[in-house]
C-alpha cells in the first residue's frame, strides 16, 4: 500500500485538532457497504446468511420502516452524503452545482470531506463506469475526491477482455465483489491495527452491477458477502469500526414490480447499523434509543445526520427529535407519530397511508390513466423534436391508500396509478389526487418507471427525463 507522507503527516495533525477541540469520546472509523436496487424484503430473501451473520454474530440493528426519498440513486444517496437534495445543491450559492459539471464543486459537501477535516483517511468504491450517482449523465470527478479512490481501475478493467470475460461480475476468474472488498479489507486491516484507533477510516461503498438489472442475480451474492464480513469479523479491524449496510431503494424493474408486493418493496430500502461488540455495554441508554428507533419512520436524511454524530460522538443521550425535523440522528429519540410530511419523504414513495385495490365508479379509472399518460407528455413538452408522442395502450392497476378510503367524509381520495403507453411499452406510476366535490384529479409528485428503457432514451442527455422519452428515431425501425 502506498501513502503519501506529507498527507498522513496533514491527517494526524487534523485529528489532533479535533481530538482537542471537539472532544470526542470515542472515534470510530465508518465502513460504508450499499447495494443498487434491493429491498429490505428481497434482501432476506436472497442474502439469507448475509443477514443472519449480520444480525446474529455482528449484532446488526435493522431499521424496519425506512423508506426511500426518490425515484432513482441519486435522490437517495445524495441525501444520504449531504444531507441535501440534488436540488438544494443546485440552488445553493455556495456550490453553484452545475447538474453537467464536474462534481468537485461540491466535493466539499459530502460526508467524507467532513470526515477528512477531521483527519479520518477516506476511501471511495465503485464497480460501475457510468451508472453511479456521480457519473449517469454527469461528468464525475476531475480530481480523486479521497485517499483511496478505485475509479482508475474499474475503468481499465472495463474495457480488458481478459479482466471482463463472460460471465460480467467476475475479474478474470475471481468474482469481482470478493476482489473489490479485498481491497477494504487491506485498508481497515492497516488503519485499524492499533486498539487505539490513531488512524480513524472512512470508507463508502456502492456496488451496481450485481442487481441493478436482475434482482435475481442478489442470490448469487449471498456467499460472496458472508466470506467478506466473516473475514472482517476474523481481524480486530470491527473493534473500533461501525458497518453502516444499505441500499438506496427497491426493485425499480422487473416482474415483481408489476404486483402488489413489488409496489411495497420498491420503496423499502433495507438500513442496518453493526456496532462494535463492546458499545452498546459501554452507552448502553444511548443504545436503548437507537433501538427505539428501530421502529420508527426513517429516511437516509436521518442516517446523514446519524454519521455526523458518529464523526463527533459524545456518549451522551441528545435531546429527542421533533415532528417537522427532516433530520433526526438515531442517537435521538424519533416522534412516535412521526409521518412522511414530517420527514419530508413524497406522498408517492410513502407507505404509511396503507394501499388496497380500488373501488371505483365507471369512467374512473380510465380517466385516472389518461391523465397519468397527459402528465408524461407534459414532462416532454419541451422535447418534442426528440421524443415520441406516447399514447395510452392499457391501464394496468389503480391501488387507493386505505386512509383516504376508510374516510367516507373525505373530499379527496388518493391513488397509485400504472399505465401502459406506447409506442415502446413503457410502464409509468403516479400518485393522483381526486377531489370528490369536484370531480377533478392531479397527479402529486413524480411519474415513476417501472419497466427498463435501456435503448429507448439513448437521444436524451438529462437523466431525469431520460425514462419518460421514447426516441423519435427509432419509430422507423418499429415500421
Amino acid at each position: 500500500m502506498r501513502l503519501d507522507p506529507e498527507q498522513e503527516r496533514i491527517h494526524s495533525d487534523s485529528y489532533k485538532v479535533h481530538i482537542d477541540k471537539n472532544a470526542p469520546v470515542e472515534t470510530l472509523s465508518i465502513l460504508m457497504i450499499g447495494v443498487d436496487g434491493f429491498a429490505k424484503q428481497h434482501f432476506a430473501r436472497a442474502m439469507p446468511k448475509t443477514r443472519d451473520f449480520l444480525i446474529k454474530e455482528l449484532g446488526a440493528l435493522e431499521m424496519h420502516k425506512h423508506s426511500k426519498l426518490g425515484y432513482s440513486t441519486s435522490p437517495n444517496v445524495i441525501p444520504l452524503l449531504t444531507g441535501r437534495t440534488n436540488q438544494e445543491l443546485t440552488n445553493d450559492t455556495k456550490w453553484k452545482f452545475n447538474q453537467r459539471g464536474w462534481m468537485d464543486q461540491i466535493n466539499e459537501a459530502f460526508v467524507w470531506s467532513d470526515a477528512r477535516r477531521l483527519g479520518y483517511r477516506t476511501g471511495l468504491m465503485f464497480d460501475q463506469v457510468y451508472i453511479t450517482a456521480f457519473h449517469y449523465l454527469r461528468n464525475g470527478f476531475n480530481r480523486k475526491p479521497v485517499d483511496h479512490y478505485m475509479r482508475s481501475i474499474v475503468v481499465d478493467s472495463n474495457g480488458d477482455s481478459l479482466m471482463r470475460p463472460k460471465p460480467k461480475h467476475c475479474y478474470g476468474d475471481e468474482p469481482e465483489i470478493s476482489k473489490l472488498y479485498d481491497y477494504w479489507l487491506q485498508l481497515l486491516h492497516h488503519y485499524n491495527s492499533t486498539t487505539t484507533n490513531q488512524t480513524p477510516f472512512f470508507a463508502y461503498s456502492f456496488l451496481v452491477r450485481l442487481t441493478h438489472d436482475d434482482y435475481n442475480m442478489a442470490f448469487a451474492g449471498d456467499e460472496l458477502y458472508l466470506k467478506f464480513l466473516k473475514d472482517l469479523k476474523a481481524t480486530n479491524a470491527l473493534n473500533n469500526t461501525v458497518i453502516i449496510w444499505f441500499s438506496d431503494h427497491g426493485e425499480r424493474f422487473g416482474a415483481i414490480r408489476y404486483t402488489f408486493t413489488g409496489e411495497v418493496e420498491s420503496n423499502t430500502p433495507y438500513l442496518f447499523f453493526a456496532f462494535p461488540p463492546w458499545f452498546e455495554k459501554k452507552y448502553p441508554e444511548v443504545m436503548r434509543v437507537f433501538r427505539t428507533n428501530q421502529n420508527r419512520l426513517t429516511s437516509h436524511y436521518d442516517t446523514y445526520a446519524t454519521i455526523q454524530d458518529l464523526l463527533n460522538f459524545k456518549g451522551v443521550v441528545a435531546p429527542k427529535g421533533k415532528l417537522g425535523e427532516r433530520s433526526i440522528s438515531l442517537f435521538r429519540e424519533i416522534p412516535l407519530h412521526r409521518t412522511c410530511k414530517d420527514a419530508q419523504i413524497p406522498a408517492e414513495y410513502c407507505l404509511c397511508s396503507g394501499l388496497s385495490k380500488a373501488d371505483l365508479p365507471p369512467g374512473l379509472d380510465k380517466y385516472l390513466g389518461k391523465l397519468v399518460r397527459a402528465k408524461v407528455m407534459t414532462i416532454l413538452k419541451n422535447q418534442k423534436d426528440k421524443c415520441a408522442e406516447l399514447k395510452l395502450s392499457s391501464l394496468d392497476r389503480v391501488l387507493e391508500e386505505k386512509s383516504s378510503a376508510r374516510a367516507p367524509s373525505s373530499k379527496v381520495r388518493n391513488f397509485r396509478v400504472s399505465i401502459t403507453t406506447k409506442p415502446g411499452s413503457a410502464q409509468f406510476e403516479a400518485r393522483v389526487s381526486f377531489d370528490v366535490s369536484t370531480s377533478k384529479a392531479k397527479v402529486e409528485g413524480e411519474v415513476a418507471r417501472i419497466n427498463m428503457y435501456r435503448g429507448q432514451a439513448d437521444c436524451m442527455d438529462t437523466a431525469a427525463l431520460r425514462r419518460y422519452c421514447y426516441c423519435k428515431n427509432l419509430l422507423a425501425k418499429i415500421s
